[in-house]
């Protein structure tokens, strides 16, 4: 049986033990529990270690102690160091320890457990061993110091006899005085002889008797000095000596039969007092037996109430090791079966990431060779651009490759001239200055652009629909059919926008808007007129005429139903858009009426004047509702219902009953001029920003400061409400951004990090993050926390563009740093470095869905990127000076370019279907007369190629055959029947025959050689 080390060592871990081979080591690999890797036992299955832990292994080694033996050494283990040795095993039990330990192989602990009990057992021997031989001493001591004590008596007994005779001699010849002498010593005697019995008798208790003994020589002395006086006594008494010689005698007598009664009683004393100490080690012995014996049965009923408390234990363990044994058998199984799948996919994966790999050097290399092989390098590149077509049908997005994609579309432009002959491709040419708007139609398909003149281009084919001379602005209806142009002679002009005809001409403009229906036009001018046209056939439809000075502004109401106008007569005024009949006459203000526009509802109207004042209008009978003092700029709440107006130097600013003109409060506290002022979505609230570094939240009803937002340390610059109302958000020129409750007005969060001012800072569309921009960063921060998402830090110099994706999971920017960079709007972190601009990257956008990037620069191209790898993906090389804007169609299959050449230019956005397309075109007589290269291209093998190729194919298998190739030749007969059914031949004979005739026609020489 394995007998493992009784020790709390732990279990194997990962890195396991250093195998010794010994025998225990031995059995426990015959377990199966572990097994020998590199030298060392390892743990052979996890699942092992987690049943087999360290609380089983703790259970398992005190089982394998004895009961009496484990409880003690628990308690010596659990013990403080000074209280240890009462706790350590003694006697028969440290016998029976040492018994059931021989052959074993102790832990350190259970050793040194058993020396000290050991040490202990020998110390306590030693002392009772001392104990013993002490009390031998004494009573040995005591015994002697008796017997000495008694030959002392009896010595002086005889010398007080023969003392006696001489007296009784000397009595005899002193007339019988030496009597009285004699009689002296037997009295002398007779007290001597009780005391040595009275000696033996007190041998019983050792110590008592030393005592005695010791006041029995004192008294002894003092009977010696008590026989001298009687010595004396005798020389003056001898007729007494006689009869004290006979009394000694007697005396003599019975003092030798007192001394052998005390002798016989001394001997019966040691024999009694050796049987009651064997007697008494008898009952020692026998009461620790019994106690043992006692412990033994309450170690037994312990031990039987534990071990069936542990049989039930191993029970329900067993039971539950087997669950988890099957449920680890189960989830190892999936394991297997999931790492079998995760390897599959990783081979996959990692095949993939090759063939990738490959088609990208692949891609290189002919784009390399097309640098001087153009027809062969753009074959090659088709075939590569056919692989990864391939592998990205059977793979996805993790087969894209990028440079198949982007040599095709540099070679391709690079054979069809597009940078020399731009024209060609939908290039819009004729500006005579720099280019500095351009738009699509609402539906993409067509593009107006200005530099003084206007164009319409068809924006598909690149032609130019319409040249607009002296035109300033230009602006597509609703609907996308018709153009309305402004001009600086003082005309307005409408326009097919399919067609580029004019419609109208409407004279005498100084602005021009579209109805909200885009069927009618008002035009304001400087001859004191307004005027509402046909916008199909540009007829007048009414003269709007009662100004005396040049009418800045014309504006319909939300119905369409109205005019409002505003002139520099100091006067606005109502017209009915279908009559052109005045309404009502807005008079009241003391100078130049800029602006007027209609409330949401079309009820009320707002007029702005150079005389710091705005006022509130009936839309209906033109009535004043209200007078603004010091206004230059105003607003309607989001309800119509009010306004909130502030002057350009004004500290103050007031919220105005819209209805009434009444003023409903005036938000003063500012101590600098107002910088913006908006209402909160709901319209409950207004927010204010101020050059007095402050930004103030104002009850709009009452007007009540709310909130002072007083901490950024220069101006405010931007003030805003979150979409849903509970949140604002300031950007001031301290290099820091600040979240405020909307509510409360504490600060939530300050948006801190940035180097310079902070010229911009916004919700994003859902209101849950805030973008801010600055010099060489751009940070996002959660807009509900404050704290800090991303930052976009990489760029070198200032960031001239950011802008989210269409999912907002990415941002794009472009910088002064010559780069444009993608990021992750969540984590801040970096996914693609647009590298390759040389010179400033001006603008960066997504395309509608998201998949690619256009970026301008004034390197004069602009480029297409993946927006997932940073591939490059094409380079728009052409324009001959900055390119300011580029844009992708609403449809993402065109991109729009503006440069300071004086040309705008529409690039078709091909993916790579449309490029191998475009490539079979563009070889389409190279691949007619060399069938070899169109069998290898399956994108170019059309019915009108391969019936056109058929012959050339034919003659190419026959030249095969000549030269030996038959099954080559054969193969290509038949590819050239499916290319042509109409050539019928069986193709291994015709091969065949070719081969033989080509044998027959060489010469007998050259046959002989062969």
């Amino acid at each position: 049986m394995l007998n493992p080390p009784l020790s709390p060592s732990p279990p194997l871990k990962e890195g396991g033990i250093i195998a010794d081979e010994s025998y225990e080591q031995i059995q426990l690999r015959l377990t199966g529990l572990v097994v020998k890797r590199e030298g060392r036992l390892k743990v052979y299955n996890p699942i092992y270690a987690q049943v087999f832990n360290g609380q089983w292994v703790a259970r398992a080694l005190a089982d394998l102690r004895p009961g009496f033996y484990g409880e003690a050494f628990k308690a010596w283990q659990e013990a403080q160091e000074e209280q240890k040795e009462s706790f350590l095993l003694r006697g028969q039990a440290l016998r029976d320890a040492e018994t059931w330990a021989k052959g074993k192989r102790l832990s350190k602990e259970d050793e040194r457990f058993l020396d000290d009990s050991q040490d202990v057992e020998k110390r306590d021997m030693e002392r009772r061993l001392a104990a013993e031989t002490e009390a031998n001493q004494i009573l040995t001591a005591a015994r002697e110091q008796a017997e000495s004590q008694l030959e002392t008596a009896n010595q002086e007994l005889l010398e007080t006899r023969e003392e006696s005779d001489r007296i009784i001699k000397k009595a005899n010849r002193r007339n019988k005085l030496s009597l009285l002498g004699a009689l002296g010593a037997i009295a002398i005697a007779a007290i001597a002889v009780p005391i040595s019995i009275k000696a033996v008798d007190d041998l019983k208790i050792a110590r008592q008797d030393v005592q005695e003994m010791e006041r029995e020589k004192k008294q002894l002395e003092q009977d010696k000095d008590q026989l001298n006086k009687d010595k004396i006594s005798l020389n003056r008494s001898l007729a007494q000596t006689k009869i004290n010689e006979k009394k000694a005698n007697d005396n003599l007598k019975r003092a030798h039969l007192n001394t052998r009664k005390a002798q016989e009683k001394y001997l019966q004393a040691q024999t009694k007092e050796r049987a009651a100490q064997q007697q008494y080690q008898q009952a020692q012995e026998q009461v620790q037996k019994a106690t043992l014996q006692l412990s033994q049965v309450n170690q037994d009923k312990i031990q039987a109430e534990e071990a069936t408390a542990a049989a039930k234990e191993q029970l329900q363990l067993a039971t539950t090791q087997k669950l988890q044994a099957e449920t680890a058998a189960k989830i190892a199984k999936a394991a297997v079966d999931k790492a079998k799948t995760t390897l599959a996919a990783a081979e996959r994966d990692q095949n993939t990431i090759l063939a990738v790999n490959r088609l990208e050097k692949a891609g290189q290399a002919s784009l390399n060779r097309a640098q001087y092989e153009q027809v062969r390098g753009l074959v090659d590149a088709m075939r590569v651009g056919e692989e990864a077509q391939q592998l990205v049908q059977t793979q996805g997005q993790k087969g894209f490759a990028a440079s198949p994609i982007y040599t095709l579309q540099t070679i391709l432009d690079q054979v069809e001239n597009r940078a020399i002959k731009p024209w060609q491709h939908q290039t819009l040419l004729a500006h005579e200055g720099t280019v500095w708007t351009a738009a699509f139609s609402p539906d993409g398909q067509r593009i107006v652009t200005s530099d003084g003149t206007a164009r319409v281009w068809d924006a598909q084919t690149g032609s130019q629909l319409a040249l607009l001379s002296g035109v300033e602005a230009a602006a597509f209806s609703p609907d996308g059919q018709r153009l309305v142009t402004a001009s600086s002679d003082g005309t307005a002009r409408v326009w097919d926008a399919k067609t580029g005809s004019q419609l109208a001409l409407l004279s005498g403009v100084e602005a021009a808007a579209f109805s909200p229906d885009g069927q009618r036009i008002v035009t304001a001018s400087a001859d004191t007129t307004a005027r509402v046209w046909d916008a199909q056939t540009g007829r007048q439809l009414a003269l709007l005429s009662g100004h005396e000075d040049r009418v800045y502004t014309a504006a319909f109401s939300p119905d369409g139903q109205r005019i409002v106008t505003a002139s520099a007569d100091k006067t606005a005024r109502v017209w009915s858009a279908k009559t052109g009949s005045e309404i009502a006459l807005l008079s009241g203000h003391e100078d130049v009426v800029r602006a007027a526009a209609f409330s949401p509802d079309g009820q009320r109207i707002v007029t702005a004047s150079v005389d710091e004042t705005a006022r509130v209008w009936d839309a209906k009978t033109g009535s004043q509702l209200a007078l603004l003092s010091g206004v230059t700029v105003a607003a309607f709440s989001p309800d119509g219902q009010r306004i909130v107006a502030s002057s350009l130097y004004s500290k103050t600013v007031r919220v105005w009953d819209a209805k009434t003109g009444r003023q409903l409060a005036l938000l003063f506290g500012h101590e600098d001029r107002v910088t913006a002022a908006a209402f909160s979505p709901d319209g409950q609230r207004i927010v204010t920003a101020s050059w007095d570094k402050t930004a103030r939240v104002w009850d709009a009803k009452t007007g009540s400061q709310l909130a002072l937002l007083s901490v950024h340390e220069f101006t405010v610059t931007v003030a805003a409400f979150s979409p849903d109302g509970q949140r604002i958000v300031t950007a001031s020129a301290d290099t820091t951004a600040r979240v405020w409750s909307a509510k409360t007005g504490s600060e939530i969060a300050l948006l801190s990090g940035h180097e310079s001012g902070v010229g911009a800072a916004a919700f994003s569309p859902d209101g849950q993050r805030i973008v801010t921009a600055s010099w060489k960063t751009v940070r996002v921060w959660s807009a509900k926390t404050g704290s800090q998402l991303a930052l976009l830090s990489g760029h070198e110099s200032w960031v001239n563009a950011a802008a989210f994706s269409p999912d907002g999971q990415r941002i794009v920017t472009a910088s002064q740093d010559k780069t444009a960079r993608v990021w992750d709007a969540k984590t801040g972190s970096q996914l693609a470095l647009l590298s390759g601009h040389e010179g400033v990257v001006i603008a960066a956008a997504f395309s509608p869905d998201g998949q690619r990037i256009v970026t301008a620069s004034q390197d004069k191209t602009a480029r297409v990127w993946d927006a997932r790898t940073g591939s490059q993906l094409a380079l728009l090389s052409g324009h001959e000076g900055v390119v300011y804007t580029a844009a992708f169609s609403p449809d993402g299959q065109r991109i729009l370019t503006a440069s300071s050449d004086r040309t705008v230019r529409v690039w078709p956005v091909e993916n790579l279907d449309r490029l191998l397309v475009r490539g079979c075109h563009w070889l389409r007589n190279y691949l007619i007369v060399n069938p070899q290269a169109l069998a290898k291209l399956a994108t170019c093998q059309t019915p009108d190629l391969t019936q056109a190729s058929a012959p050339y194919l034919v003659e190419y298998s026959e030249a095969l055959a000549r030269e030996g190739k038959i099954n080559e030749a054969i193969e290509g007969f038949k590819i050239a029947q499916k290319w042509n059914p109409s050539l019928r031949f069986d193709p291994v004979s015709r091969a065949n025959q070719l081969a033989n005739d080509a044998k027959t026609d060489i010469p007998p020489m050259i046959q002989s050689t062969q």
